[in-house]
């Protein structure tokens, strides 16, 4: 990563970050925008940066930042306001995806222990 290319990377982030601000919504999306503006993807025609290991250092720091930002704009008084919310949620995805698991495992394993941890979710994530 060279210099210019540094320059623009601080740019872009700035400028999407203050057009984010300007409609009053929070940077962050605006920083997940810029990462794919910018970055080495698909189409190879639109990204402006080259990867290297200072792009990737740069990458994982601002995983970093995101996490901390969302940390920030996440209270523990929102978080208890949408407790019923997040309880709700979560119980539906487990039986959602616990559910369609085990059927999937049950036709393609028959009931077996395939079957069982296709409906596992902790076996789903990792």
């Amino acid at each position: 990563m060279t210099l210019a290319q540094l320059s623009l990377t601080v740019a872009v982030l700035a400028v999407l970050g203050l057009v984010a601000s300007r409609f009053g919504l929070s940077a962050i999306p605006a920083y997940l925008l810029a990462g794919l503006i910018l970055g080495p993807h698909e189409p190879t025609t639109f990204s402006l940066i080259r990867p290297s290991e200072v792009t990737e250092f740069v990458a994982e720091l601002g995983i970093v930042f995101l996490l901390f930002f969302l940390g920030l704009e996440f209270s523990l008084g929102r978080l208890t306001r949408s407790g019923r919310h997040f309880v709700f949620g979560g119980t539906l995805d487990l039986a959602v995806n616990a559910g369609l698991g085990l059927i999937l495992g049950v036709v393609a394993f028959g009931f077996s222990f395939g079957a069982i941890a296709l409906a596992n979710p902790p076996f789903c994530y990792t």
